[in-house]
């Protein structure tokens, strides 16, 4: 991996996009997966694949671009690939495929805000199954839980709840029901929330004059990091605002061992674009509760590693 002294972001390969265009078409083809002709994901893989070109003769360029839409599309379904493509090397790749068809159709790209569909939702588990698996850790898709993960020589039931509604109610509604869910089988349990659509993806390649297609750009990854930050931040206290009423009774359970957040974007710095991830953890002393740290803390570390760099592998 190859880091930009200045802006401090991992540079990404055109040709390795192409590459792993290639390498999904034929992934698709191998399971038998036909992805719609005109869906969101065909669209950025054939951008993918188009970028290396577009790199290399400006003149091929088309005239009429929307920039921000193209490479929202094709930087957000290149991190889905590299997720799959890393966790595709899992001996037990086999426990997420059932998920796979879920691309086919309805947008799985996280790096834009959508609307709310049950494809979408299995798709952003498929994306945490396959962290886990790229992380090296052993993941299963089931009905409920939504994955069984094996790691620290347990079983982690994790519920994966997409969030779309700006309603903090509808947020509690969510977590109740994947904490209830997490708590159903042995072992310890989590939620992990997917919280892309509630981020303004506009704020992070902005355009500056729309007539002219003029998009502003961060400095370094700092500045992004902070504005993505704020995302967090905000969720995190709607999460433990909700807990006081909604779902004290079921986090006091010492089985329990946290929400963990995940969310993805498209970002402008300094001349180029790239992927930006967050993940982030609410442990049990986030709402008062007593803590001992478990394994939940090495678990989301390494969760968070390879969300920051699987792209780049």
């Amino acid at each position: 991996m190859i880091i930009h002294p200045y802006t401090e972001i991992a540079v990404l390969s055109y040709a390795r996009a192409t590459d792993d265009a290639q390498w999904f078409i034929d992934f698709l083809s191998d399971n038998k997966i036909t992805v719609e002709p005109n869906s969101v994901l065909a669209q950025a893989i054939d951008i993918m694949q188009k970028l290396i070109v577009w790199q290399k003769d400006e003149s091929q360029v088309p005239t009429i671009l929307d920039t921000k839409g193209v490479m929202s599309k094709a930087i957000g379904s290149w991190y889905l690939i590299c997720c799959i493509r890393e966790a595709s090397k899992h001996p037990r790749f086999d426990g997420v495929i059932r998920l796979l068809p879920q691309l086919a159709s309805e947008n799985p790209i996280m790096t834009m805000a959508d609307k709310s569909s049950m494809p979408r939702n299995l798709s952003f588990e498929l994306e945490t199954g396959c962290l886990f698996l790229a992380s090296g850790i052993e993941a299963q898709s089931k009905p409920e839980p939504d994955l069984i993960v094996n790691y620290s020589q347990e079983n982690w039931n994790i519920a994966c709840k997409m969030i779309y509604s700006l309603n903090p109610v509808t947020l509690g509604d969510n977590i109740e029901k994947g904490i209830d869910q997490s708590l159903r089988e042995d072992g310890y349990g989590m939620v992990f929330l997917g919280i892309s659509n509630r981020i303004d993806h506009d704020t992070f390649m902005p355009i500056l004059d729309s007539k002219n297609e003029v998009m502003g750009s961060f400095r370094n990854k700092i500045y992004a990091e902070k504005l993505l930050g704020t995302t967090f931040q905000k969720i995190f206290n709607e999460v433990k605002e909700q807990g006081k009423t909604r779902f004290d009774a079921l986090i006091r359970e010492p089985r329990f061992r946290g929400i963990g957040l995940i969310a993805h974007t498209t970002c402008a710095i300094g001349k180029t674009f790239s992927i930006l991830s967050g993940v982030g953890l609410l442990r049990r002393d986030d709402f008062g509760l007593p803590y001992f740290e478990g394994p939940e803390i090495r678990l989301m570390k390494t969760i968070n590693d390879t969300a920051q760099t699987v792209i780049t592998r």
